[in-house]
């Protein structure tokens, strides 16, 4: 693994994500915008109107939240998503936080810590995941395309900062801390 990484490649592959699917309401807008042009039809505003609204809400999906703090504590589990804590859990030798994520919140997912015993899953929803098994907290590995539930199991020997309805940012907001 190259501990020396750029996001700009996995920022590329969720730009192409996002041209691919703005490609429908493009498409809209050109049909309507030709049909307006070469033919009597009264109804071609509309269909590039419901391209450019279609077009919007593709940006809106995708954004991507570029600002994060570099500096990195290798004892701290941070939030892999933006959204809101919806359950904490514990089974066995591990805490189990569940994050919602809206509709058009921040789509990136970020590498937890360093712990290589954390695991995130999705529950509801899709991810396309750029990498794996990154273990550099902060990293960008993935990306939800939409609403989702996102669920993140930790070891019990780091301690749980925050409880069920606190808002959490990728990357960012600590929700666990190592104790000693």
């Amino acid at each position: 693994m190259n501990e020396d990484f750029t996001p700009v490649s996995y920022l590329l592959k969720a730009q192409k994500l996002k041209y691919r699917a703005a490609l429908i309401p493009i498409l809209l807008v050109i049909l309507g915008l030709l049909l307006s042009n070469y033919t009597k039809f009264s109804y071609a505003k509309y269909i590039s109107l419901l391209g450019l609204i279609g077009y919007f809400w593709v940006i809106l999906k995708f954004r991507i939240h570029k600002r994060v703090s570099p500096t990195i504590e290798e004892t701290v589990i941070y939030a892999p998503i933006h959204g809101k804590i919806i359950s904490v859990s514990e089974k066995d030798d591990k805490i189990i936080v569940a994050f919602a994520k809206g509709l058009f919140q921040p789509v990136e997912i970020r590498c937890p810590s360093v712990e290589k015993n954390t695991v995130i899953s999705c529950e509801k929803g899709k991810i396309s995941w750029f990498e794996r098994s990154a273990f550099k907290p902060k990293k960008m590995v993935g990306i939800v395309h939409a609403a989702a539930i996102v669920k993140i199991s930790f070891p019990k020997e780091y301690k749980l900062l925050l409880s069920k309805g606190s808002k959490v940012i990728a990357g960012e907001t600590e929700i666990g801390k190592k104790q000693n």
